[in-house]
């Protein structure tokens, strides 16, 4: 799907929910909403064992992780430990109603699905085990 200000997003399913990302290629890995994750879906979240937040006074936390999740887009599964953060600003900049924005879903998973990303046509494509298959 395509917004008005220009994001591309894929409808995609987290363990039983029905959920939207943004497709981010410059991003490395999957990055995912904290407030939608906890308190909207319940999930427990852990503390990330090597990544940290730094907040603008130079203040490191620990990031969050969903550990041992699947990301389901299209016919294919992404299983992974799934990076958090508060994603509020993007959220509220995507808007709602093309459903409830969980993330960024960055190009380790992309690849790892086999896609192919044609921004001008606004489709993603990915290679299933019969040949290709578009979203």
């Amino acid at each position: 799907m395509q917004t008005e200000i220009g994001f591309t997003l894929i409808k995609a399913k987290l363990e039983q929910h029905d959920v939207v990302l943004l497709v981010d290629s410059g991003a490395q890995q999957t990055v995912l909403d904290r407030s939608v994750l906890s308190g909207n879906f319940g999930f427990k979240l852990d503390n990330h064992p090597k990544a940290k937040s730094v907040s603008e006074n130079g203040a490191e936390t620990p990031m969050k992780v969903l550990m041992n999740k699947t990301i389901k887009i299209g016919s294919a599964e992404v299983n992974d430990d799934f990076l958090v953060t508060e994603l509020g600003a993007l959220r509220q900049a995507v808007g709602s109603k093309y459903g409830t924005v969980i993330g960024i879903v960055g190009n380790k998973e992309l690849a790892s699905i086999n896609s192919i990303i044609d921004v001008a046509n606004s489709n993603l494509y990915m290679r299933s085990h019969s040949g290709g298959s578009k979203l």
